[in-house]
């Protein structure tokens, strides 16, 4: 088994994990989706490791730190975000075919990315846009 499968497969077991996929309704009249991925953990190597996977898949992503503990006993947490539509879409190649877990809210922002990142200004359908209720209703069933 090569290093880079064996890296994949952890990443996928940190996405199944740890990771969470968001959608939400944008805009005045509420057509555009804004869609992101995140792990948020209080293991900054982690997140790191996880940072360092990305860039050597050419996926763009953000690392941050949380700038509020929840609570004051909570240790300090980091995030990692993939927020742009290309970006995400290239993510989801890449993991979507490994994930179980997860799989299924994957598979669901995958499809709508194939569409709408195929032309510079995509317009949403009604279809489309039932992707953030699906998304709600496939965390649920986890």
């Amino acid at each position: 088994m090569e290093h880079r499968d064996i890296t994949l497969g952890w990443l996928v077991g940190i996405i199944d994990g740890e990771g969470c996929f968001y959608g939400r309704h944008a805009g005045q009249s509420k057509s555009t989706i804004i869609l992101r991925f995140t792990i948020d953990a209080s293991s900054e190597k982690m997140i790191d490791k996880v940072c360092e996977i990305f860039t050597l898949y050419d996926i763009k992503h953000r690392k941050s730190k949380r700038k509020n503990k929840q609570k004051e006993h909570h240790r300090q947490s980091y995030l990692v975000d993939i927020d742009t539509k290309q970006a995400m879409f290239q993510f989801l190649k890449l993991v979507t075919p490994y994930l179980i877990v997860k799989k299924n809210e994957a598979i669901a922002i995958f499809n709508y990315l194939e569409k709408s990142c195929q032309v510079k200004r995509y317009i949403n359908t009604e279809e489309d846009l039932q992707l953030v209720s699906k998304l709600k209703e496939l965390k649920l069933l986890v």
